[in-house]
């Protein structure tokens, strides 16, 4: 039991180490390219950080469990959906939504739809 703890808390870490990598990797493409930031972020970096459930997905399927691939296709689905509208309230009383050049034109109309 300690060592699967321990092994659990290592690749916790190495995952927090190798996102945070990722993500200043992106930016330093995004200038590089001058494509922008959003533009990385919504195709590269989003892909980038779907490869993983895309694997388990796959995996589970492969060893006849498509239970197990359509619930993490609907959590992760609803995850993103729940951080996206609690991202609305997020600016004191101004939500992203009014202000879409702060946070993107995506991102602004992807929380018009979460929050209807």
């Amino acid at each position: 039991m300690l060592v699967v703890l321990l092994e659990f808390l290592v690749l916790a870490v190495v995952v927090a180490l190798a996102g945070t990598f990722l993500a200043k990797s992106a930016d330093q493409i995004a200038e590089i390219t001058r494509l922008g930031r959003l533009l990385i972020g919504s195709v590269l970096l989003a892909a980038a950080t779907s490869l993983p459930e895309l694997t388990v997905d796959l995996t589970a399927v492969r060893q006849g469990m498509p239970d197990l691939a359509v619930g993490d296709l609907f959590g992760s689905s609803l995850m993103n959906l729940l951080i996206l509208a609690s991202l609305r309230n997020v600016g004191g009383t101004q939500h992203f939504v009014d202000d879409p050049v702060r946070c993107g034109n995506q991102i602004a109309i992807q929380l018009r739809v979460c929050s209807r």
